[in-house]
């Protein structure tokens, strides 16, 4: 289904046009030509990495969710047309948006104007809370999930989004979600309720109001050390906003906002602004990604790809989507240097799910040191003397260049990994490799022990994180 358009499926369902792809999901501009309609057809793609039982079992769960899905009917919610399957994969045909998401107006825009944000935010959650009071939670709310057009505003990807969350962290240790938009509960691989997207609500316009997400950072671990870290920016643009903002973004859920307490917030900052000019909304045309020269809202070194995570990219609408990364792009480096010690400052008090989510904060960067890794020994007394530090051992057996390096909690075990994906482990003491892992299906960036030396965490080009136990 994937390969050409044109095709009818299900004697019913002509393909035109591919119109959005991310990590887990292909959507189809198409057309029902049984109502004659314009259609957006929804493949769910599986990770290549994933074995087939989990793909049969997360394929039986689309299949549940989007039927759950199919069952709401609201303006601010896209519809669910049909929920059928191809090769064992589900396809989901929905609503045809002709419209701009929220991520394009900002990208556009830079930022929105508070009232106006105010006003996308209770249509938002009058839209949230008709899924809620249907047992039905997003799990993947975000700027690219939101449409905008005509009077409407409407969220997209119900019940897709929720198979997303439901596999957020699998026995294979796939993570699936965007964590510039993720609640730290999700994060934490805790159940995700109602809460959960209050909290990604924030996110979301708090991206809108200021610009840029609540959490930036150089690539994928930036921002999740960030987020364990530290309370999100206060805003500066929010105006009277700024307290809905810093109560959704709690991050204890039983401190957050609830959705009639954000909904009485939203409406008194829309109150207030009733000779403000009506809920932007930009006129349709097929979107092209910015040029270089023109700035965006979220500056390149500090933007969150769509799809880190295996994202499921929104495009239910007709617009033109961006080429995918080429090899080596996206690859930003590690988090800056400043932002290291607040990391390390609060990974004491963190849960040790957050802490293996950072995957690499505390490992030593190796690359461009092919095939070998060095170890060096110096006083004890002092690190800042580089001069008094002696090679100790050379460790080979990587064929590719080792991108990172981590040693366990006690100094026994070392782990490294490489641009092929395989990652090692080697008996510092003895100076022998103790075993081979392998799984990831390109360049590993970072690797990191839990606390206890028991787990491995592990990260890199092919948009998941891999948990090793021992034993």
């Amino acid at each position: 289904m994937t390969e050409a358009g044109g095709k009818l499926f299900n004697g019913r369902y002509r393909l035109i046009e591919p119109i959005g792809i991310g990590g887990m999901g292909k959507v189809w501009r198409g057309r029902d030509e049984l109502l004659d309609r314009d259609v957006a057809v929804k493949e769910i793609l599986f990770p290549h990495s994933m074995p087939l039982s989990e793909r049969k079992v997360l394929g039986q769960r689309a299949m549940r969710e989007a039927r759950s899905a199919a069952r709401l009917n609201h303006p601010g919610i896209v519809t669910v047309h049909d929920v059928i399957t191809c090769d064992d994969a589900p396809i989901i045909v929905m609503e045809f948006i002709d419209g701009s998401s929220l991520a394009q107006v900002i990208e556009r825009e830079e930022r929105l104007a508070p009232a106006e944000v105010a006003r996308i935010g209770a249509m938002m959650l009058e839209a949230l809370g008709e899924a809620h009071a249907a047992g039905i939670v997003h799990r993947d709310l975000k700027p690219a999930n939101v449409l905008l057009t005509g009077n409407r505003v409407i969220i997209t990807d119900f019940g897709i989004a929720s198979l997303a969350g439901d596999v957020a962290l699998t026995a294979s240790g796939v993570l699936i979600g965007t964590p510039a938009f993720m609640a730290p509960e999700q994060v934490d691989n805790l159940p995700v309720t109602a809460a959960g997207d209050l909290w990604s609500l924030g996110a979301t316009l708090y991206a809108a109001v200021e610009g840029r997400p609540p959490y930036t950072g150089t690539n994928l671990m930036a921002v999740l050390a960030a987020m364990i870290a530290r309370e999100p920016d206060p805003p500066v643009h929010a105006g009277s906003l700024a307290p809905i903002l810093t109560g959704l973004l709690r991050k204890d859920p039983a401190e957050r906002l609830d959705t009639e307490q954000a909904s009485l917030a939203l409406a008194a900052v829309t109150a207030a602004q009733d000779g403000q000019p009506p809920l932007h909304t930009a006129p349709s045309r097929p979107w092209a990604p910015p040029s270089a020269s023109k700035a965006s809202a979220w500056p390149a070194s500090e933007r969150p790809h769509d799809g880190q995570l295996g994202d499921l990219d929104t495009a239910t609408r007709r617009h033109r989507f961006s080429p995918p990364e080429g090899p080596g792009q996206g690859r930003n480096g590690d988090a800056p240097a400043s932002a290291q010690p607040a990391a390390a400052r609060g990974i004491r008090s963190l849960s040790r799910r957050r802490v293996l989510l950072l995957a690499g904060l505390g490992a030593m960067a190796a690359a461009g040191v092919p095939a070998a890794v060095a170890l060096t020994r110096g006083p004890e007394s002092s690190l800042s003397r580089p001069g008094q530090w002696t090679l100790a051992a050379t460790l080979t057996g990587h064929t590719w260049d080792v991108e990172a390096v981590a040693f366990s909690p006690d100094g026994t075990t070392l782990a490294s990994s490489d641009r092929e994906g395989t990652l090692r482990l080697w008996d510092v003491t003895a100076r022998k490799p103790l075993v081979t892992l392998t799984g990831h299906t390109a360049g590993v960036h970072a690797v990191a022990f839990s606390p206890d030396g028991t787990t491995l965490a592990s990260g890199g080009e092919d948009k998941v994180v891999r948990l090793w136990r021992t034993g």
